[in-house]
């Protein structure tokens, strides 16, 4: 049986500090996949982790977010994911050939200017 993780609350977001060597990262219990992280320089990124197309993913929410806007936000993109809309690029998306080599023939042509 899966674990039941407590929703985050926005007191517990404002004490939280971040660490000097690592990247913190939470889960909220409100809005399944939701997670905020925190990096040592205090920058706070929300991001959704789902399934989309059969494969694990996690979608950037957005950064500096309050928690209620990061979990309406989550809400709406689980759904518009859910609903077959095409899914927004993800943070783990591999870049394909094609605009590899598109940004190389740009920084060529870009160079023998």
């Amino acid at each position: 049986m899966a674990k039941r993780v407590p929703p985050l609350s926005a007191a517990k977001l404002a004490k939280l500090k971040p660490d000097p060597t690592k990247t913190l990262e939470l889960v909220d219990g409100a809005v399944p996949g939701l997670r905020i992280r925190i990096t040592p320089a205090g920058t706070k990124t929300w991001s959704l982790n789902m399934r989309a197309n059969g494969v694990m993913r996690r979608f950037e929410v957005g950064s500096e977010l309050g928690l209620s806007d990061a979990r309406a936000k989550a809400l709406d993109l689980r759904k518009s994911i859910k609903e077959g809309a095409e899914s927004p690029r993800s943070a783990n998306d591999p870049v394909s050939v094609n605009q590899a080599k598109d940004a190389t023939c740009a920084c060529e042509i870009a160079y023998a200017l």
